[in-house]
């Protein structure tokens, strides 16, 4: 089956904010949260974020990621490649409504990117592409820093901090299918990559 992925021309950049303070930082990390759960558990600064992220309100829930790393030169924040949030077939993602996902990264050099054209590519109906393969050497470009994006199927990878940097990730989803996680989430650290 011929798929065209989404780039970042299929992005929605939406409003931008001043850099954080190292006050601004949480000091717990969520993955899956609840809205509801995490508003009243974090910083005004992500609470300002959040109630800015462009919510449609048409999915079953709204949950939460939020990740502060202290990067080291040459750490990645998030596993690297190519991947699409949510979909492990991208083939068979037209059976439902697929997520929506805002996303905002806060720091210097380590900013998410997505794919800077659209690509097609034969994809096989029945296995779930490699996209670290099926994507290879593909370019990528990076989102504006301490801006809120918006996206449903646009694969994208995360990228080495090119000096230490301390990131925040704040990533919501709207979804009818994942379910809450209210509780925190430690981000990892192993063998020079952070691997959350």
């Amino acid at each position: 089956m011929l798929i065209q992925f989404q780039s970042i021309h299929d992005v929605e950049i939406h409003d931008s904010f001043e850099s954080f303070n190292l006050s601004d930082l949480p000091t717990v990390s969520y993955k899956n949260a609840s809205l509801e759960f995490v508003k009243n558990r974090t910083t005004s600064y992500v609470q300002n974020v959040l109630s800015q992220m462009p919510f449609s309100y048409l999915r079953k829930r709204i949950l939460v990621d939020i990740k502060v790393h202290h990067l080291q030169e040459g750490w990645y924040p998030a596993i690297p490649g190519w991947h699409v949030d949510g979909v492990q077939n991208i083939t068979q993602a037209h059976k439902r409504t697929p997520n929506l996902y805002h996303l905002f990264v806060s720091g210097e050099t380590s900013i998410t990117q997505f794919l800077s054209q659209h690509v097609q590519r034969d994809v096989d109906e029945k296995t779930p592409p490699d996209y670290k393969t099926l994507l290879q050497g593909i370019e990528g470009t990076s989102i504006p820093k301490n801006t809120i994006c918006s996206y449903t199927l646009a694969p994208h990878r995360a990228i080495p901090a090119k000096k230490n940097e301390t990131r925040l990730l704040i990533r919501a989803v709207e979804t009818d299918f994942v379910r809450p996680r209210n509780s925190p989430f430690e981000v990892y650290y192993q063998k020079g990559q952070n691997i959350s």
